[in-house]
């Protein structure tokens, strides 16, 4: 992943915690879970977590320690100042909701196979003879012609 596209993953989970964090306190794990309901996966903890510390480092959540079953867990919820970052970054917000409705539809639909089969042909394609690189080659632009058609015909 390019570091464009790193950095604006990060700031659309941060925002997305935020709003989380705006209706009720959750620990990291809840978090976590209602961030898979938005964007279709659970994000990996070696990133929630830092984004956690982060926006408890700029003051934007705090957190309180319970004991549960023995554990000691945070409950993170939104202070003063991140409710008003929230709302001075309701645009911000928004697109990065968008941005997850989209990437969850995504996957809803496999888009996800597709990256994997794009993978394991990057790992084969020099052991293809020229016939199976000729039906590959078809078999793409089959799929982008497909593609391209349904997109043209989304409006009807």
């Amino acid at each position: 992943m390019d570091t464009r596209r790193y950095n604006r993953y990060r700031e659309d989970l941060e925002m997305m915690i935020l709003n989380i964090l705006n209706n009720t306190p959750k620990h990291a794990y809840a978090i976590m879970s209602d961030l898979e309901d938005l964007i279709g996966f659970k994000p990996p903890t070696s990133i929630v977590y830092p984004l956690l510390r982060s926006l408890h480092k700029r003051g934007l959540v705090d957190y309180r320690e319970e004991s549960r079953s023995g554990r000691k867990i945070k409950i993170y919820y939104l202070t003063d100042k991140g409710r008003n970052y929230l709302e001075e970054n309701k645009e911000r917000l928004d697109k990065a909701l968008s941005h997850a409705n989209k990437h969850r539809l995504m996957r809803s639909i496999g888009v996800d196979r597709i990256f994997m089969i794009l993978r394991e042909l990057h790992d084969n394609i020099d052991k293809l003879s020229e016939d199976q690189l000729r039906n590959m080659r078809r078999a793409v632009l089959s799929f982008e012609k497909e593609i391209r058609e349904i997109l043209i015909n989304r409006g009807e």
